[in-house]
């Protein structure tokens, strides 16, 4: 039997959902279906969207709460989830941050992580592999 993908999302799929930009639409798609999502893409949603989006504090609040009721599960950062992703982020070339989220992907079962910041197609640990929607 086939089971459906676990998929968790980037934080640049947030960033857009909420922004003006034409990815927007593609971003929602994936807000509105089941997917997972860790505590660092919140974090780093809330540092692009006050830095890059100029949105305010309860706003932020508002929306990063949002995000976690329409998410599947959030899934917290742990000590093991750091020290695998800055592994990661060796073997594979990421940005630590990314690396951080892609490591809580691998512990929690993840097999598809959506985003435009990796190659698209890369399979992290021939368990998870990386999709750019916007390709």
């Amino acid at each position: 039997m086939i089971s459906a993908p676990r998929i968790f999302i980037d934080t640049n799929i947030l960033f857009y959902a909420y922004s003006d930009d034409p990815k927007r639409d593609t971003a929602w798609l994936f807000l509105e279906n089941s997917h997972y999502i860790s505590i660092q893409t919140l974090n780093e949603f809330a540092r692009s969207a006050h830095r890059k989006l100029g949105l305010d504090w309860p706003t932020i609040e508002r929306i990063t709460a949002d995000t976690a009721m329409r998410a599947t599960e959030v899934f917290p950062l742990t000590l093991t989830i750091h020290q695998k992703g800055i592994e990661l982020a060796e073997r594979h070339r990421v940005g630590i941050y990314d690396a951080l989220q892609l490591s809580c992907a691998l512990k929690h079962d993840g097999t598809l992580f959506i985003s435009e910041d990796m190659q698209d197609g890369m399979v992290i640990e021939e368990l998870l592999t990386i999709h750019n929607p916007f390709v």
